[in-house]
C-alpha cells in the first residue's frame, strides 16, 4: 500500500498503478518488448518474418502444429519435467523412421478452423469431406503406432 501511495505522489499514469498478482504458472511470460528483441516472430533487422526464430523452427506439416509451435515459443515451459516430456515427443520423429505417419499428418486438415466453420454454419459438403479425410488419417495413424497418439495428447 505504501508503494502505491508513493507512486501516486509521483504523478505516474494510473495504468502503471494497476498491480496484479499472478500465480506461478508452468510457463514463462514474455512481454511484447521481449518478443520483439528476441525476434521470435519478426526480424528486427529487416522486419521480415522469414528471418525470425519461428520461421527457422517451423517445419511442421499441419497448421494446427504450427499454431501450437507459435504458442510454445510465446510461452516457453519452465517446468523441467514438462520440457523433457516435450523433448521426448520431438525425438520420436528423429529416432524412428516415421515417413508413413508424416504423410498421413499431411492429410489432416485444420480441425480447429473446420469446427469453427461448421459451428457457425459457414460450411459446405467440401468441409465435411475434409473432416472425413482427417478422421480417417487419425485412425490410420493410431493403427500404425499408439505411442504417437499418446505423445500428441501429452504435448
Amino acid at each position: 500500500m505504501l508503494l502505491l501511495d508513493y507512486l501516486e505522489s509521483l504523478s505516474i499514469p494510473i495504468n502503471i498503478l494497476k498491480v496484479k498478482y499472478q500465480q506461478k504458472q508452468n510457463y514463462i511470460y514474455f512481454d511484447s518488448l521481449t518478443i520483439k528483441n528476441l525476434e521470435i516472430f519478426q526480424s528486427s533487422y529487416d522486419q521480415d518474418k522469414k528471418h525470425s526464430l519461428f520461421a527457422v523452427l517451423d517445419h511442421t506439416v499441419t497448421w494446427m502444429w504450427s499454431r501450437l509451435l507459435k504458442k510454445w515459443l510465446l510461452h516457453p515451459l519452465s517446468d523441467e519435467q514438462q520440457i523433457n516430456q516435450r523433448l521426448e515427443g520431438f525425438s520420436y520423429f528423429y529416432d524412428k523412421d516415421n515417413q508413413k505417419i508424416v504423410s498421413l499428418l499431411k492429410e489432416i486438415y485444420d480441425i480447429e478452423r473446420l469446427s469453427y466453420l461448421i459451428q457457425f454454419k459457414q460450411n459446405s459438403p467440401f468441409h465435411w469431406l475434409k473432416i472425413k479425410i482427417t478422421l480417417n488419417a487419425i485412425y490410420e495413424i493410431s493403427q500404425i503406432d499408439d505411442k504417437f497418439i499418446k505423445l500428441s495428447d501429452e504435448l
